[in-house]
């Protein structure tokens, strides 16, 4: 219940405004991919010493992400009657929908999950406080914007970002230990 009301809020906050032409921006395809193309070519020119390590992860984040997001979780396991109906499908006179009006599972938001993975991998290896900052705004942004479009509950996209940041520490722990694992021989 307190989803509901909480998306309903959201998804009514700034309607037939500026808002909803900046959420729909913010939740395209193009937008995300515009967002991880430019992580990674900041990267590239930025880093001199593990440019190749860190898109390594960042390509492997992104691989995990869509394994177990979009193909087992929204896939086989919400083929098997765990599908989340999408906000504005359950609720259709009461929650507007905005931009591309996806129909598969609503759990967990793969827009939040893929960005929070993505971004963590930058916030890991760069340690100041500016890319945590702007990384988290970003992520929230994706976030309000998937809820505002009536495509998610707050749960999906607390779920898609703890995903996305679980995909990125494991991904990170493994380079590690296979690191180490080399080094040792």
């Amino acid at each position: 219940m307190l989803d509901f009301i909480i998306i309903k809020a959201i998804n009514e906050f700034g309607r037939g405004t500026l808002i909803d032409s900046i959420s729909k921006i913010i939740s395209s395809n193009i937008f995300m991919t515009l967002l991880i193309s430019l992580v990674v070519l900041i990267i590239i020119f930025k880093e001199r010493k593990h440019t190749v390590k860190i898109l390594s992860i960042i390509a492997i984040v992104i691989i995990l992400h869509f394994f177990f997001t979009n193909f087992l979780i929204k896939g086989i396991i919400a083929n098997q009657g765990f599908e989340r109906i999408r906000p504005y499908i359950s609720y259709p006179n009461e929650i507007v929908p905005i931009g591309n009006l996806s129909t598969d599972s609503s759990f967990p938001s793969g827009h939040v999950s893929i960005i929070a993975a993505v971004l963590f991998v930058p916030c890991y290896f760069y340690r100041k406080k500016f890319v945590w900052i702007f990384s988290g705004i970003l992520i929230v942004l994706m976030a309000l914007s998937r809820i505002h479009n009536g495509m998610h509950y707050p749960s999906d996209v607390l779920f898609g970002a703890l995903f996305g940041l679980i995909y990125g520490f494991v991904v990170i722990k493994i380079a590690k230990y296979f690191r180490k694992k080399a080094a040792y021989y």
